[in-house]
């Protein structure tokens, strides 16, 4: 079990060789307590936790926030004292799983005028290239502002959000100078 700060540093890690769930409070079993702050070790043979961790929710500590449900990391984002990543990595995923349906609408966004110059220019073979230089384009913007943002060096919203709204702001740009030829 990890517990940090408001910034995400981890202040205490408890190791545990065994627990158990009576009624949603927890007793853990020959447990280790690592103090970050003090850098000290201490064992006990009995602690009683107050988490509300369910047990369905146990696998749920080892994965990468990616593979977790939009519920899951709700759940962490909620209650971050239960996982095992700093809070703004949850946050960072919670707002990339909710921009991610809008990326889709951003790539309609720049696919429109790429597809009108393409019927009134011809050149399908440079208009499928843009097209594809503009997606890879995106997918390293979103992959470095995601990845920075699980660092904590960007708020979780922009790391999530910018690419999208940046590659839609785009679209609708291009789609708009080509209305007015």
């Amino acid at each position: 079990i990890f517990r940090r700060d408001n910034e995400g540093n981890l202040i205490e890690r408890l190791e545990a060789a065994s627990a158990v769930n009576n009624y949603g409070a927890w007793t853990l079993h020959d447990v280790t307590r690592f103090d970050v702050g003090r850098n000290s070790l201490s064992t006990m043979a009995e602690l009683a936790w107050p988490g509300d961790l369910r047990p369905s929710q146990i696998s749920a500590l080892s994965k990468h926030p990616k593979a977790l449900s939009l519920s899951s990391v709700w759940r962490f984002v909620r209650s971050p004292g239960f996982g095992s990543r700093p809070l703004y990595v949850y946050k960072t995923w919670l707002n990339r799983k909710l921009a991610v349906p809008l990326a889709s609408l951003m790539m309609i966004l720049l696919a429109v005028p790429l597809t009108q110059r393409f019927q009134r220019h011809g050149g399908a073979g440079a208009t499928l290239a843009l097209g594809v230089a503009v997606g890879f384009c995106f997918f390293v913007f979103d992959g470095f502002t995601l990845a920075v943002g699980e660092a904590g060096l960007l708020p979780p919203v922009i790391a999530a959000w910018t690419p999208t709204l940046a590659f839609g702001a785009i679209g609708a740009t291009l789609g708009f100078h080509g209305e007015r030829r």
